[in-house]
This record gives C-alpha cells, structure tokens and sequence, in this order.
C-alpha cells in the first residue's frame, strides 16, 4: 500500500474540515495561498508552531520556522555566534567556537580580582562581581589594591610586596612627624624632624616639637620657670614676666626716683633682676632730692641764693629751717649777696668773686663774655687796634687797646691820628689816599706846571701842588711860549738823524725853536748811537746782549 504524502498546506485544509476560520479573510484562490509563520522580532525568522495561511507575506510574518527565539533579533539561524551565553545562532549551542577567560572574584567591588583562580569562572564576559585584574592582595578591604596609596597602618595597601617605611611610594602625609630629643626630656628639637611611619632606631625622637633647647634636660615645657634670664618653661616668658615664676628666687629692689644710688624703703618690689629706676638698698632718707641719700649736714642760706654758709648742722634728713640748705652743694663765699655764690655767674665788677671759685674777673677762666669788654689787639704799638684780633676782658690785656680803627697794625706810622702824606698809602685810615684826601699834606706834594699846548714843556707861570700829575700838566716849566706847540724850551738843540727823539753831536745856540728838521732839545740827553733807533739815554736796557741799549755804558748781566 503506498503512503499518502500531504503538503503543509493540504494537511492544514485537511485538518481545517470545513472549518474556514484559519484562512478567514482571504480572498485568493486557495492554490495562491502561502503558509507563513509569526516573526515577532521582525528578523526574518519564524517561530515554530505559528503558521498560518496568507495570501502575502506580511510584516511579522516569515516563510519559516528556524527562530529558536522570537523576541530576540540577535537571535536566528543567521546570527553570529556572540561571547554572551546564549545560543545565539539557534544551532542549539551557545557561545561555541569563541574564547574564553578566567575572570577573578571582586569580592570588595574595588575594581581588581582575588588572584586565587579556585573562586575564579571561565567565561567569555565577566559575571557580575567578577573582573579580568587578580592583582588585589586583599580582596576583603576595598582600601586595598594596586590603585591605593600606601600609608602607615602596617598594611602593603598598593600590593607592591612593600609595606609602610619600605615603600617609596609611601603617601608621607600619613606618616607621624617625629622630632630629635637630643637631651632625652621627651620634648623635640622643632628644627630637627624625622617623616617616618615609624620612629627612627639611631635617633632619640619624640612625637613634639615644643622643646625651645634640646641641648638642656632641664629646659622644656614641663620645667619650673627661675630667676636665671632663660625661657625655662618655653612659654616665651623669661623670669619676671612668667607668671608661672618660681618666686622664691626674687631679690627685693627699692625705688630710686632721684637716682643718687639710695632706694626709698617706703617703696619696693620684687624682681629676678634689677628693674629700671630701683636699688637693691633701701639707705634714702628723700627720694626727691638726689643728693640726700642717707642724713646729711645743713647750711643756713641767708641771701637765699641756694647756697649757705657757717657752721654746718649735725647730719639730719631734713633741715632744721627752710632756710637752711644741703652743705654738700657748696659753701656760699658771700651769704650777703644773693647774685655771688658757687652757682653765680663770674662778670667784671671790680674785683668781686661772683662764683666763689676764689678767682675775679679776668683772672677767673669762666668770667662771662658776656659781661665784658671787648680788646682789640696793638701789635705796632701805635695805640690803635686791630680790628679783627679781639679778646673779651675787664680790663685790656697786653698790647690790647680800646680802640679797633688801626688800618695796618704792622706799620706805626698808619693809623687815625697820622697827617695823609703823598706816598700812596691811606696813612690816617680813612680809606683815601693821596689827593683823594681832602687833608692830605701838600707840602710833601710836587709842582707841576701846565702844559696846555700838549708839547711837554709846562708854562712857568701856570703850576698846582698835587701828589701825582693832573691832566695837562708837567714836571717842568721850560716853555717859551704854551700857546705855540713850536716854541719849546729856550735852550740848544741837537741834530736826531736816526729820528728816536734824543739828538746827539754840536748843539745849537740857545733858542725856543728847532734850528732844522730833525733837530730836538738837548734837554732829552744825547744819543750814544745814532744809527740806531732802539739804542738811546732813557729806554730800556735789555740785560747781557752785547748792545748798550740806554747809553750809560753798561750792558748790565742778566
């Protein structure tokens, strides 16, 4: 008997009956129909068991049935086989062919993996609390992995294998500070520091620094503050103003408020050391007054200068009166005289001793300048004083006189109380001289004659007396005639032929004018050269050089 063969279509008619409702809404010929099957995940694969007839396959609908997962469109017969645990190409295997890892136990979720691979799983991605990294050494504390910083808790936090002080890796601002105590009082030396998370082993160190001497035991801040000029306690505070002073070592020091060495018993305190203005004595009778310092003798002062005088009273602290006054100033030479005593100033008044230094006036180096006579200094004896060499005196000193007007004191014959003379100098030191004194003496003055018409010879009826020559006038009075510059002197002349003005040879008569061109006076002298115009009587004699240049037969040497 041969088996009967159905399609899927014709077995889904036969198993249909009559029933239409499978392929209800077709409007196809039934040999147009097509069997399809669900694809909800739209990735052209069908789900098993989902078939129904269509006249067209639609969306959501595929022509098989290969889906092995439906909702998934990673998932079909198409698919690339991923490392996720799932078979994703429905070949009924799940990750097959791809690689596999161990991954390692991140207990404490820090992101790196116990290294023991017991409590490790082989797969191709990690599991949740499972990593690649099995580099934590302590898969218990999250503080500790190789992202850590390593610190001082006796614990190899960055799993390095070194621990603490052994690590250069070591994050020093968790290690203790320790300081040096060289002196072994348990305080440290701030300047001398040690960054370790454990104490260094060839130094003493300590965990402060308040030490303020590490070189003294018994300097630190548990010492007693003493008198001895140092900060015992290092609280910045020396001896006095320590409040926490050992007072028992203080010494009882006395006000001395007028500084003379005695301090006033009344009023005291307690110090390390002398306080300014404080004795250690307690001897003053008067604070105020500094030279009473213990009892002293008294003067009775009569004139109330401040100074006494008489016979001193027994020591006492204080005067018998208000009169008297502390002998130990001074004994008043004149209690008389309120304006003498030790204190006075010394004047010129006839001899009085002002001060009391047994010395007067100018005999007394501290005679006030400005209670005396101003000397002034008679070096030419003349009785008049140099101006600018002065003494302050009672009486003048010396060769000191009263008088300052001398112009010149090295010369006697200068001064106020001389007659001006022609000479050149201002000798009665009026600041004129000569014919610019008006009291000059003419009688030590020249005659001089006038020479109107400018020939050199002066008019014998016309002179002036004057100490040096005025204007138009000469020192001869040889004129014929001073009105005619021709007429000259009335006497012979001489033949000038080198024309220097100074003739030599025969004179000519005695006449007022010249014999001839050429001729001059003989008036002038007469000319030892006269081919020579440099060489005449009167012109000057040049020293050595073989040429009697004013002809009085010397060439003198140079």
């Amino acid at each position: 008997m041969r088996a009967l063969y159905l399609t899927p279509l014709a077995l889904l008619i036969a198993c249909s009956g009559d029933d239409t409702q499978e392929i209800e809404g077709l409007d196809c010929p039934e040999s147009a129909l097509i069997l399809v099957y669900s694809d909800a995940d739209n990735d052209g694969y069908g789900a098993p068991g989902t078939e129904k007839l269509l006249c067209e396959v639609r969306r959501g609908f595929a022509t098989n049935d290969d889906d092995c997962n439906d909702f998934l469109a990673g998932v079909n017969p198409g698919a690339i086989e991923a490392c996720d645990g799932i078979d994703n190409d429905c070949d009924s295997q799940a990750d097959e062919g791809l690689r596999e890892a161990i991954f390692y136990l991140d207990a404490d979720n820090d992101g790196f993996g116990d290294p023991d691979p017991s409590v490790g799983v082989t797969a191709c991605v990690a599991p949740p609390g499972y990593v690649e990294s099995r580099q934590d050494c302590d898969d218990t504390n999250a503080g500790v992995n190789p992202d850590a910083n390593e610190v001082c808790d006796g614990i190899d936090n960055n799993c390095n294998l070194f621990i603490d002080d052994e690590d250069p890796f070591l994050d020093l601002s968790s290690a203790p500070i320790y300081y040096e105590d060289a002196d072994g009082d348990t305080f440290g030396n701030i300047d001398v520091t040690f960054v370790s998370c454990l104490a260094p082993e060839k130094v003493v160190t300590v965990l402060n620094g308040d030490d303020c001497d590490d070189t003294n035991q018994t300097i630190n801040p548990t010492a007693q503050e003493i008198c001895n000029t140092v900060d015992d306690d290092c609280d910045q505070l020396i001896d006095d103003s320590d409040d926490s002073l050992d007072t028992s070592g203080q010494s009882i020091w006395y006000e001395d408020a007028d500084l003379d060495g005695a301090g006033n018993p009344k009023i005291f305190v307690e110090a390390c050391f002398q306080p300014w203005f404080h004795v250690s004595n307690a001897d003053d009778c008067d604070d105020s007054e500094p030279l009473i310092q213990g009892p002293a003798e008294w003067l009775l002062d009569s004139d109330g200068d401040g100074f006494g005088a008489g016979e001193p009273t027994k020591p006492l602290c204080a005067g018998p009166t208000t009169d008297h006054v502390l002998a130990i100033i001074g004994v008043d030479c004149n209690d008389g005289n309120p304006f003498t005593s030790p204190n006075g100033t010394e004047i010129c008044d006839a001899g009085e001793d002002n001060d009391c230094d047994g010395l007067a006036d100018d005999a007394d180096p501290s005679l006030d300048p400005a209670f005396s006579d101003t000397f002034y200094f008679d070096l030419d004896g003349d009785t008049y004083g140099d101006p600018n060499v002065t003494v302050q005196a009672c009486s003048p000193p010396v060769d000191y006189v009263a008088d300052n007007t001398d112009c010149d004191d090295d010369d006697l014959d200068i001064n106020p109380g001389v007659t001006e003379v022609c000479d050149g100098i201002d000798n009665d030191c009026d600041t004129d001289v000569d014919d610019d004194d008006a009291d000059v003496d003419l009688t030590t003055a020249r005659t001089w004659w006038a020479d109107f018409d400018g020939d050199g010879f002066g008019d014998t009826n016309q002179d002036a007396m004057s100490c040096s020559q005025p204007l138009d006038f000469v020192d001869n009075d040889l004129d014929c005639d001073d009105n005619d510059p021709d007429q000259l002197v009335d006497g012979p002349w001489l033949e000038d032929t080198d024309g220097d003005g100074v003739g030599s040879g025969t004179p000519s008569a005695a006449q007022c004018t010249a014999p001839d061109v050429g001729w001059v006076p003989d008036f002038y002298g007469v000319d030892c050269d006269e081919t020579n115009t440099d060489i005449f009587p009167g012109n000057t004699e040049i020293c050595n050089n073989g040429v009697d240049e004013d002809c009085d037969g010397i060439d003198p040497a140079c």
